[in-house]
C-alpha cells in the first residue's frame, strides 16, 4: 500500500451520539417501569452525511487501488443527538533519557542492586 494513498484518505473521523432502538426476543408482562433511552456512541469514518449518517470503522486499499470500507453503521438523521469531528495526530516518540557525563556507572548499578 502506497503511503500517498493513506495520506489522501478523504473521510473525516467523527464521534456520534445517537438514540438506538431496542428489542427483546422474549415475552413479558406489560412493562410498568419507565422506559430509559438507549444512547449509543459510535466513532468512525464519516462516509455519508444526509438523511442517513453512514460511518465505517475499518478500510483497506486493494491491489487495484480501490478502497473497501467495513463495519458500517447507518443511522437515521432523526436519531442523531450529537456529532463531533475528531482530530487525530501522531504521538511524538519519547526522547531517550539524558546521560550524565562523569557518572560512575558501575557505582550507580551497585547502589541500585543494594536497594
Amino acid at each position: 500500500m502506497a503511503q500517498e494513498k493513506i495520506d489522501k484518505f478523504k473521510y473525516p473521523v467523527y464521534l456520534i451520539k445517537w438514540d438506538d432502538a431496542e428489542s427483546e426476543l422474549t415475552w413479558r408482562d406489560e412493562p410498568t417501569e419507565e422506559l430509559q433511552p438507549c444512547i449509543c456512541t459510535t466513532i468512525g469514518f464519516l462516509i455519508r452525511n444526509g438523511d442517513y449518517i453512514l460511518v465505517g470503522d475499518s478500510y483497506f486499499i486493494g491491489t487495484d487501488g480501490k478502497m473497501t470500507i467495513g463495519n458500517t453503521v447507518k443511522i437515521p438523521r432523526g436519531m442523531v443527538r450529537e456529532m463531533y469531528e475528531v482530530t487525530l495526530s501522531k504521538k511524538r516518540p519519547k526522547r531517550p533519557p539524558k546521560i550524565q557525563v562523569g557518572v560512575d556507572i558501575p557505582a550507580v548499578l551497585q547502589a541500585l542492586a543494594d536497594k
